[in-house]
């Protein structure tokens, strides 16, 4: 799953801040990679509707907003976007 925050994220912060938003019973995920305030996070499929409900709740003021862009199919296909970003002109995955 593909999110995306505010100002420019390290792992470490976009982990926190993800966790932060994860509601009991809790759901795994795992930074995949973090490219300024774009970040790829693997979820497990059954837990997508729930991380997307919970990362994309409303934010106590002050604190850093991140948003769900996209879902992909595989992991495989979330990197090749992220990667295509970093190359112009380069279109990520159907």
């Amino acid at each position: 799953m593909e999110v995306s925050g505010t100002g420019t994220l390290s792992p470490s912060l976009l982990e926190r801040l993800l966790a932060a938003r994860v509601p009991e019973p809790h759901f795994r995920f795992r930074v995949i990679r973090v490219d300024g305030p774009f970040g790829l996070v693997a979820v497990e499929h059954t837990d997508a509707p729930a991380a997307r409900t919970a990362w994309n709740g409303a934010v106590a003021p002050g604190l850093p907003s991140i948003r769900t862009l996209r879902s992909y199919g595989t992991l495989r296909k979330g990197k090749i976007w992220v990667a295509a970003r970093l190359r112009p002109g380069a279109a990520g995955p159907r």
